[in-house]
C-alpha cells in the first residue's frame, strides 16, 4: 500500500508491479519492464520503509537495461510464434534468425553478468538448431515476402559457410521432392477426371448428335484445340516452383515486412490460377501451427464454455461455441482476451506448467 501511494504520488500511469513467475515464458521481461518504470519509487519506498534493504542502485539499472534490451528480442519471438489469428510457419525462420543474431551480437558484451547468460543461450541454440528444420525452411520459402532469399541469408547467419551451403542445398531438395510428390498426385486425379469426363461427354455427343447446333460447336471446340496444340507447348518448360522462386519477392510497405498481419494464406488464394498445383502445397505447409500455443489455448477456452451451468453440451456443440467465437472475433477483428497469470483457470496454470 505504502508503494502503491508512492506511485500514485508521482503520477505514474502503471498501478503495480509485476511478479516473477516461473512457469510463464515471459514474465521476468515484464516485470522488468514494469520495475524499471516505477523505478524512482524505490529509493522513496526505501527511506519510508525500513525493513526494505533491496533497493536497486544506478548500477543495477543500467544492469537491468542491458538484461531487458537482449530479452525483448524473445518477448516478441514468443509473442509472434504463439499467435493465433494467422500462419506461423513462415515466420519461424525470421525469428530465429533474429534471436541468433542478437546472440552473436552479444557474446562479448562489456557486462560479465549478460557475457554468462549469452554463453548459456548459445550453448542451448546450438544444440537445438544446429540440425536444419525443414518445415521452418520451407514454411519461410512459401512466403512470398521472403522465397529461398531468407533461408540464404539466415542460414549464413545461423550456421558457418560449409554448413550453410549444404543445409540450403538440402532444403531446396527436400522443397522439390514435396512439390513432385504434389504434382504426382494432381496428375493421378486429373487422370481419373478426364476419364470420367470422356465417359460423359460421349454419352452427351451420341445423345445430341442429331442436333445441328452442337455439332457445329463440337466441331469449332476441337479445331480450336488442334490449333492450341500446333502453336502452344503442351508441357511447360518451367516449374510452378521455378517459376515462384525467380519471381522477384513481394515488397511491402515500410515497416510490414516482418509483421504477422501479412496473410500469407490470402496471398496464395488469389493468386491459385497462376500456382494451381503450388498454392495447394503452400495451404497444407502453411496451415501447420509453429507452437502447441493455440492448441492449449483451446483447451482453456474449454473449461469456461463447459461450465457447472453447461456440462451436458455434446463435443459437436462445444467445438461449434469455440470455433464459431474465434471467427467472430477474427471476422470483426476482436481481440482474444488475455488473462494474467491471477485470473488464469486452474487447468490454465497446468497447462502452462
Amino acid at each position: 500500500m505504502k508503494f502503491s501511494e508512492i506511485v500514485h504520488h508521482l503520477g505514474n500511469p502503471v498501478k503495480k508491479l509485476v511478479l516473477d513467475c516461473v512457469t510463464r515464458w515471459n514474465s521476468t521481461y515484464e516485470m522488468l519492464v514494469v520495475a524499471l518504470k516505477l523505478k524512482d519509487a524505490f529509493p522513496i519506498f526505501a527511506q519510508r520503509e525500513p525493513s526494505y534493504k533491496c533497493c536497486p542502485s544506478l548500477e543495477d539499472w543500467t544492469r537491468i537495461q542491458d538484461v531487458l534490451s537482449i530479452l525483448e528480442v524473445f518477448y516478441e519471438a514468443t509473442q509472434v510464434i504463439s499467435g493465433t489469428n494467422y500462419p506461423t510457419s513462415n515466420v519461424f525462420l525470421g525469428v530465429v534468425w533474429r534471436v541468433k543474431h542478437v546472440l552473436n551480437e552479444n557474446e562479448f558484451h562489456h557486462e560479465e553478468v549478460i557475457r554468462n547468460m549469452i554463453e548459456k543461450m548459445k550453448k542451448k541454440f546450438d544444440k537445438y538448431w544446429g540440425d536444419c528444420n525443414l518445415l521452418m525452411s520451407i514454411g519461410a520459402i512459401l512466403d512470398p515476402r521472403y522465397k529461398m532469399r531468407l533461408v540464404d541469408f539466415a542460414f549464413n547467419q545461423i550456421y558457418n559457410a560449409n554448413d550453410a551451403r549444404a543445409n540450403v542445398k538440402n532444403v531446396r531438395d527436400a522443397l522439390h521432392d514435396l512439390f513432385y510428390e504434389y504434382v504426382e498426385i494432381d496428375n493421378m486425379r486429373n487422370r481419373r477426371g478426364s476419364s470420367s469426363v470422356t465417359h460423359v461427354g460421349s454419352s452427351v455427343v451420341t445423345s445430341t448428335r442429331f442436333t445441328s447446333k452442337e455439332k457445329v460447336v463440337l466441331s469449332g471446340l476441337s479445331l480450336y484445340d488442334k490449333y492450341l496444340d500446333s502453336v502452344e507447348d503442351v508441357t511447360p518448360k518451367k516449374s510452378e516452383l521455378d517459376i515462384y522462386l525467380e519471381e522477384g519477392v513481394y515488397r511491402c510497405q515500410d515497416g510490414e515486412v516482418t509483421s504477422p498481419v501479412f496473410d500469407a494464406l490470402s496471398w496464395w488464394k488469389s493468386h491459385e490460377l497462376k500456382f494451381s498445383i503450388l498454392s495447394k502445397l503452400a495451404r497444407d505447409v502453411l496451415a501447420i501451427p509453429i507452437s502447441s500455443v493455440a492448441s492449449e489455448a483451446t483447451f482453456s477456452a474449454g473449461t469456461r464454455v463447459l461450465d457447472p451451468h453447461r456440462a451436458k453440451l455434446s463435443s459437436d456443440m462445444v467445438q461449434v461455441l469455440i470455433c464459431g467465437a474465434d471467427w467472430v472475433r477474427q471476422l470483426h477483428g476482436i481481440n482474444k482476451p488475455i488473462m494474467t497469470y491471477e485470473e488464469e483457470e486452474p487447468i490454465d496454470v497446468i497447462l502452462q506448467a
